[in-house]
């Protein structure tokens, strides 16, 4: 009875340094990050699946290379054309991990992901999440071109340095930071008087010529004038028809998802004969940017485009459909403008017919 008491004591003994070792091993093994939140998120072993939720997360996980990390996605992802999705076709047979906006913790716990990539969250839904499901929750900020090197090029540098792709972020900041600096180059201090103006911007859903942004990205990157910037605002704007006639500008520019709509504004009680833009043929077509946050590579396409409209000295060697499939290999490593460009037609000056 003795020898069989001493036997089980030994057993346990062994058991339970095996499970100590275990532990300590698993403990060796992690790695503690500090999310953009400021939260201390700790990563067991080697990040071999993951998923992206809310706004832009995928679009950043997609940017680093690491689409085929992906176990899941967002049932938004499955209805959308994003030039990510097409430079990772495998998302379309994804499970769905839940609706827009976060998702759902049991289908997310279903797929089994190693790590919670969530953007536009608060600590105290990073923290719900992570209890709910018992996965690493990073939290991201997504940012924009305008101020990227205090969001959204942290944010690129911290998924570079979890997710094991540091020399892909560092290529892809470059990558970004050459255009910007190119479009800079080529258009700063240029004289012009010309006057632009952007309609038909997206925001929840589409919308016509009067949707506007006073603080619109694409003609801050190129010095653009843009009449709109007199009204003192950040965000998408709604001005009124008459306000449009009195800016008068020589050249509009349409977000190609609200033409349809803007051009039924524009033949309603012939309101193009008052918009000396229109009547002079300098109406131009833009891809779309806005669908789940900003698409930067389209905002760069864009951007390029009008640049090379209203400074065509400075753009007269650039083939615009080569500098897309430039802008997309960047940040996809993949030329998606075909793709783009079969989805929405070209960007392009357009011949208004009523």
């Amino acid at each position: 009875m003795q020898r069989y008491s001493i036997l089980f004591l030994c057993w346990v003994f062994i058991t339970f340094n095996a499970c100590s070792y275990q532990e300590s091993e698993s403990s060796e093994n992690s790695i503690e990050y500090t999310d953009m939140l400021g939260r201390k998120v700790s990563i067991n072993g080697k990040i071999e699946k993951i998923v992206g939720l809310k706004a832009g997360s995928l679009r950043l996980i997609s940017y680093l290379d690491c689409g085929r990390k992906v176990v899941g996605v967002e049932e938004i992802e499955k209805r959308s054309r994003k030039p990510y999705n097409f430079a990772n076709p495998l998302y379309d047979s994804l499970p769905v991990i839940g609706p827009i906006h976060g998702g759902d913790p049991e289908l997310i716990s279903s797929v089994n992901p190693d790590l919670i990539i969530m953007s536009y969250c608060t600590r105290t839904e990073a923290d719900r999440l992570q209890k709910q499901t018992g996965i690493p929750v990073l939290a991201i900020r997504y940012g924009d071109l305008e101020t990227s090197d205090q969001t959204l090029f942290p944010a690129l540098q911290l998924l570079g340095k979890v997710l094991s792709k540091e020399m892909r972020a560092k290529s892809l900041i470059q990558g970004i930071d050459s255009l910007i600096e190119d479009l800079e180059m080529k258009t700063k201090g240029i004289n012009s008087n010309e006057t632009v103006y952007m309609g038909g911007l997206s925001s929840r859903g589409a919308h016509g010529l009067f949707s506007t942004e006073p603080d619109y990205i694409i003609f801050q990157l190129i010095h653009a004038n843009n009449c709109a910037s007199v009204i003192d605002s950040k965000k998408i704007i709604y001005i009124d028809k008459e306000q449009l006639i009195q800016w008068n500008p020589d050249k509009i520019f349409i977000d190609i998802n609200g033409y349809s709509i803007a051009k039924e504004e524009l033949s309603s009680d012939n309101y193009y004969e008052y918009l000396k833009a229109v009547q002079s043929g300098n109406l131009y077509l833009l891809h779309p940017y806005n669908w789940y946050s900003t698409n930067f590579a389209t905002v760069l396409v864009n951007a390029y485009y009008v640049a090379s409209v209203l400074y065509p000295e400075q753009f007269s060697n650039m083939d615009i459909k080569a500098k897309e499939d430039e802008i997309y290999r960047i940040f996809l490593s993949e030329p998606v403008g075909e793709q783009m460009n079969a989805l929405y037609g070209d960007v392009r000056r357009e011949d208004f017919d009523q």
